[in-house]
């Protein structure tokens, strides 16, 4: 990676990059900084941790993710980073963000290699989560399916909670499958998210 982007500096091309912040990253934010500052990268896009499993330390995990993205935008100040550059968008642009992901809202659909959809990836391999066949479904019905109803309704709206939060304009709401997994409550919006997004 760092050969490629050497090469891609020197031909004065301008390129982003995308960046799961895993713990080694986090870790070593120092030296991850220091490299993304010298490679005069353009555009990042940092992808938090996403946990489809019950884990006991996902809010130090958020915490800790959250200040490294505040740290590179305050390092890296030309660069544009997407979730920021998103946040800042919705305000100044004065749009509403319903929805934190595409899935939620039922805004995409995945197709299966055996041609059975599903709306989110993340339960690809999930046969509950299977709503019908590429070949059989009405894509104008799509919102008349009842295994749809969660992804309609997983909106900051719909919570008495959220919609005390200053953040609420800009949120979406989070992860439909992070928060169905780690806090057991489908219908609930994405606490883990809320770290970064209220930060």
């Amino acid at each position: 990676m760092l050969q490629e982007s050497i090469k891609l500096k020197n031909k004065n091309c301008k390129f982003g990059l995308s960046i799961t912040l895993t713990d080694q990253i986090i870790n070593n934010q120092e030296l991850i900084l220091s490299w993304l500052k010298e490679i005069n990268v353009k555009n990042i896009s940092y992808n938090s941790l996403h946990f489809t499993w019950k884990y006991d330390k996902w809010r130090d995990y958020y915490e800790r993710a959250t200040e490294f993205i505040c740290k590179s935008n305050d390092i890296l100040n030309e660069c544009v980073e997407s979730s920021i550059q998103s946040k800042i968008n919705v305000i100044v642009n004065k749009n509403f963000k319903y929805f934190g992901c595409l899935a939620a809202g039922v805004n995409q659909v995945v197709d299966k290699p055996n041609a059975d959809i599903c709306i989110y990836h993340g339960e690809f391999k999930n046969d509950d989560s299977t709503i019908d066949n590429i070949y059989n479904f009405d894509f104008n019905n799509i919102m008349n399916y009842e295994k749809l109803h969660y992804y309609r309704e997983f909106n900051p709206l719909n919570e008495t909670e959220c919609l005390k939060c200053d953040a609420l304009f800009s949120c979406g709401g989070g992860c439909f499958l992070q928060s169905k997994k780690l806090f057991g409550i489908a219908s609930k919006n994405d606490k883990a998210m809320c770290i970064i997004i209220k930060k």
